[in-house]
């Protein structure tokens, strides 16, 4: 797959990816050993990402990237794009429900340790997050 950042003297470049639930990984193609693999990595943590959408951009189909860190970052690849921009915003949402269903059931602890015994009657009153 090719990517290319949003700067103005960006250049496309052929990278290796790779998809991890919460990251996706590149990696410079054409490495000759592992220190030189290590050196080219670069590192997209899902949960920054802020929006992702297919474009099509002078006849051409690519993934954009939008993240708090790097900004606008584009992939393209001959076949199978989509494929890969339904399994980034899968893992992406699936990372998302994590976290929402963990401050929810922190919510809900919170709000259990404040309630009397008495179920009817609560000590304070919280506002759970809006999801």
């Amino acid at each position: 797959m090719w990517q290319r950042t949003d700067n103005i003297f960006s250049s496309w470049q052929e990278r290796f990816f790779v998809l991890t639930e919460n990251s996706l990984y590149s990696f410079l193609r054409g490495a000759k050993n592992r220190a030189d693999l290590e050196r080219t990595v670069s590192k997209i943590k899902l949960s920054d990402v802020c929006g992702i959408s297919l474009v099509d951009r002078k006849g051409q189909l690519m993934i954009k990237i939008v993240t708090k860190k790097n900004g606008r970052l584009f992939l393209r690849k001959q076949e199978g794009l989509s494929d890969w921009f339904e399994q980034i915003v899968q893992n992406g949402s699936a990372l998302k429900f994590q976290n929402c269903n963990r401050k929810l059931e922190n919510s809900t602890s919170l709000i259990e340790t404040h309630l009397s015994p008495d179920p009817g009657k609560c000590l304070c009153w919280l506002q759970l997050p809006q999801l």
